[in-house]
């Protein structure tokens, strides 16, 4: 009888141990499909930007309903980002817990208007254009990752941006920076822009 009893402790024992396996492995693998943000913070931010050359940012603050809404958009497409953009893409998310925060000066210039999200290349921010749904944060970044070598720049800020004078850059001025070039062009077809397209690919 007692030698039953111990058999039989030992076959519960098996079992639990292979349920909580089992359960520890299904978390895993659902954390794996769904996708993983980047968590982020004014203090790891730089380190980033310098360790990841595209990067998507989600710009949070705590208790904020619409920012988790975008969040689990973002992790949605962040599994199939892998995987389609082979790892040249990363997708974050940056808390913001002070008023004083470095971002809010430097990127978003003003008031921050929720939810948001902001595309950085090379360390440069950019504005992020489209839904905050999953199938437009795919396309917008299967896009970035394929983009041309020539920028078209259709505003001030973006101009500002790309050659650098924008406030972000100016807090970064001591910080290595590639060169820029801006070609004005009466149109994409023109001789002289076919000329500046072969050269910026060379």
């Amino acid at each position: 009888m007692g030698a039953q009893r111990r058999s039989a402790r030992a076959v519960v024992a098996h079992a639990t141990l292979w349920l909580l396996l089992l359960s520890a492995h299904s978390a895993c693998c659902k954390k794996k499909a769904e996708g993983s943000l980047l968590q982020l913070t004014d203090e790891t931010l730089q380190a980033a930007l310098q360790e990841h050359p595209l990067l998507l940012i989600s710009v949070s603050v705590p208790d904020c309903e619409v920012c988790a809404a975008l969040e689990r958009q973002m992790k949605a497409a962040e599994a199939q980002l892998r995987v389609q953009a082979k790892n040249a893409v990363v997708l974050g998310r940056l808390k913001i817990t002070s008023a004083d925060s470095p971002v809010l000066a430097r990127i978003v210039q003003g008031a921050l208007t929720l939810p948001k999200l902001i595309i950085f290349r090379e360390g440069e921010a950019m504005d992020y254009v489209g839904s905050f749904d999953k199938a437009s944060i795919l396309e917008t970044m299967l896009r970035e990752t394929s983009r041309d070598t020539i920028q078209g720049l259709r505003s001030v800020k973006q101009t500002e941006r790309f050659l650098h004078l924008d406030s972000w850059s100016s807090q970064h001025a001591d910080d290595e920076k590639p060169p820029r070039v801006v070609g004005f062009f009466p149109s994409n077809e023109s001789a002289a822009y076919a000329v500046y397209r072969t050269s910026a690919r060379k």
